[in-house]
């Protein structure tokens, strides 16, 4: 994508990809590497205190309905934009 919009050639891009990249692997790989552990069960991992607070304040929706996770909360550490 970088040749596409002809920015491969510019130093800073390259760099802001390889920050990107790295920030992925430090943040991504604790999880993958505790993942691939033996004896590892994502049934053995309990959810964080904000995932039953969310589930509960919606029991009372119809089925097969989810609602949507508000990301902005600062007890939900799911943050998708800066």
């Amino acid at each position: 994508m970088l040749e596409g919009d002809r920015l491969w050639n510019k130093l800073t891009s390259r760099l802001r990809l390889w920050r990107m990249v790295t920030q992925f692997l430090i943040k991504v790989s604790p999880a993958m590497l505790r993942s691939l552990a033996p004896g590892y069960h994502p049934s053995k991992v309990k959810d964080p205190a904000w995932v039953s607070r969310w589930t509960d304040a919606y029991t009372d929706l119809p089925e097969n309905i989810i609602p949507l996770l508000d990301t902005s909360h600062p007890d939900i550490p799911a943050q998708f934009v800066r």
